[in-house]
């Protein structure tokens, strides 16, 4: 008699198709994680931006005055605000900065558009009524954008 020194045709076959079964069971077990967990890490991105430039909106509205904007650029701002107390937003680095404390990292652009009462760009601090605010961050692979606009208190 003869010894057999393998698998047949039929064993290999079964013990494919059965490591396919396998393979298949555990993506379709683990692939919704990965997709739950970039979810949540892209979520945790937008939640961060949206605190950012709820705060900055907050104290858009505190701007004692117009002609108290200091400094109005597209990408930094410094006022006096209500309680006489300087504020100040800008880009160093990646980081938002309010003074010099950063308020938010990997922080690609700030934007600050100036608005007259009618809607236009304003040409003197005098004029400006309405301070819109665009955020972009990095949040892995992908950025988020909010953008937004205060219109300052008290100002007819």
């Amino acid at each position: 008699m003869m010894k057999r020194g393998g698998f047949t045709s039929v064993e290999l076959i079964i013990g494919i198709a059965a490591g396919a079964v396998v393979v298949l069971m555990v993506w379709a077990l683990f692939g919704p994680v990965s997709n739950w967990m970039f979810a949540q890490y892209r979520r945790g991105g937008f939640v961060e931006n949206a605190a950012a430039i709820s705060m900055v909106n907050k104290e858009v509205r505190r701007v004692k005055a117009p002609g108290q904007i200091l400094i109005w650029e597209p990408e930094h701002l410094r006022f006096v605000d209500i309680d006489e107390n300087i504020v100040e937003y800008q880009i160093s680095g990646s980081d938002l900065m309010r003074g010099e404390d950063a308020l938010l990292r990997n922080v690609q652009s700030i934007q600050f558009a100036y608005l007259d009462k009618d809607g236009s760009a304003a040409a003197i601090n005098s004029q400006i009524r309405v301070i819109s605010v665009k955020l972009v961050i990095t949040s892995g692979a992908q950025s988020i954008a909010l953008e937004s606009a205060e219109r300052i208190r008290n100002i007819p």
